[in-house]
């Protein structure tokens, strides 16, 4: 691995509306599309969303009724539910649920809707997959259930199957890193210490059950109404009998790991790498390594060289970085090696997030569910 300590310029393609589809490999533009996406997204603030505001009408094209609670109580669910076993999958019955809103977030293989369990008046996200999924629901629950006990995995609520499957899942009022990272060009390493942390935490809780996420990117870790966040979509993800390795592709253009690229088997070490290369974007806005010709993309990333922009202002961020972003798989920190980091150490209990509730609240035009998470947040700063 060569980090250069020299601060380097790159092109920053992250809010490319568009892009030349000619003489460029489809996944690339698959990355620069949803890129360009979550970019737009994330650019309503400010006026924009006063506007907004303005025009949308309370619960307007939600559908809710005006009187309806709802709260984000898992007790409230589970005491609601009769021989209830997590993991389990139960037969969908699409009367207990009120759907608030359709397709709040795009998911490459699952719709995902906002929707209201109605005897508990448990607020959540169902995730809906098609049967051509059926293996990757099945993954996701069931590691889901084996990670409830960590406060850093998104929250799996119940499993359902009727011509579909479903998964409820807490919910996540403030979308993903990947949102966040763009409205704000780039967190900058202390703002992006304590996420950083946080996924950590998850990625121990993983490897040490022998789990591979597989899949790590700002995308996929989700903004809670807390404001701390959580690792989610485990679809992917792999539990190893023993030291087991594997060569299946995982991963995304910009975060797949050499040994992948290479059809090598890999192990725990491709969350690693992942991770890398997500903590550089959500401190940059940019990610250290992208190219639209894919072999020359490939031999970058087999470089393993790496520029730090300014967004880098201490050491300790490009010291750890480096350490994760290690060509050869065995040379990298493990998950419990890099919560020793020195980068960390700045860190003091109790933890606070860096944006608060009413910031990211703030932040961003969060579409019309934004009253329901209004009401979210007005709750909890009451209990604050």
């Amino acid at each position: 691995m060569h980090c250069c300590s020299k601060k380097g310029k790159y092109k920053d393609i992250s809010h490319r509306a568009s892009v030349l589809v000619t003489g460029i490999n489809q996944e690339y533009y698959d990355f620069v599309e949803s890129s360009s996406q979550i970019a737009n997204e994330s650019a309503r603030s400010g006026m924009r969303k006063v506007q907004n505001r303005l025009m949308r009408s309370p619960y307007s094209e939600l559908h809710i009724p005006p009187d309806c609670t709802f709260n984000m109580v898992e007790e409230n669910y589970f005491a609601k539910q009769s021989g209830f076993s997590v993991g389990s999958w139960k037969k969908y019955e699409a009367t207990e649920f009120q759907t608030v809103k359709l397709n709040i977030f795009k998911g490459s293989t699952s719709k995902i809707h906002l929707v209201i369990h109605k005897k508990s008046s448990f607020i959540g996200i169902m995730k809906v997959l098609p049967p051509s999924k059926m293996s990757e629901a099945r993954t996701e629950l069931n590691v889901l259930s084996l990670s409830r006990d960590s406060p850093f995995i998104i929250r799996v609520m119940d499993g359902f199957v009727l011509e579909n499957y479903y998964i409820f899942l807490e919910f996540a009022p403030f979308r993903t890193l990947d949102h966040l990272t763009q409205a704000m060009r780039g967190l900058g390493s202390d703002c992006a210490r304590l996420y950083a942390m946080e996924v950590t935490c998850a990625l121990k809780f993983l490897h040490e059950r022998n789990i591979m996420h597989r899949d790590v990117k700002p995308e996929n870790i989700y903004i809670l109404l807390s404001g701390h966040v959580a690792l989610a979509d485990l679809g992917s993800s792999l539990r190893m009998d023993g030291d087991t390795i594997v060569s299946a592709a995982c991963g995304t253009y910009v975060t797949r790991p050499p040994e992948v690229w290479s059809g090598l088997p890999y192990s725990k070490s491709v969350d690693i790498w992942q991770f890398g290369m997500t903590l550089f974007n959500i401190i940059s806005n940019s990610w250290p390594i992208v190219h639209p010709n894919r072999e020359k993309h490939i031999s970058l990333v087999n470089n393993g060289k790496i520029l730090f922009s300014d967004h880098f202002k201490d050491d300790a961020s490009t010291n750890l970085i480096g350490k994760m972003l290690q060509i050869n798989p065995n040379r990298r920190l493990t998950s419990s090696q890099i919560l020793k980091h020195e980068y960390f150490e700045p860190l003091k209990e109790p933890y606070s997030p860096p944006f608060t509730p009413l910031q990211l609240f703030n932040l961003f035009d969060l579409g019309e569910e934004e009253v329901v998470i209004k009401v979210l947040v007005n709750s909890l700063e009451s209990t604050l």
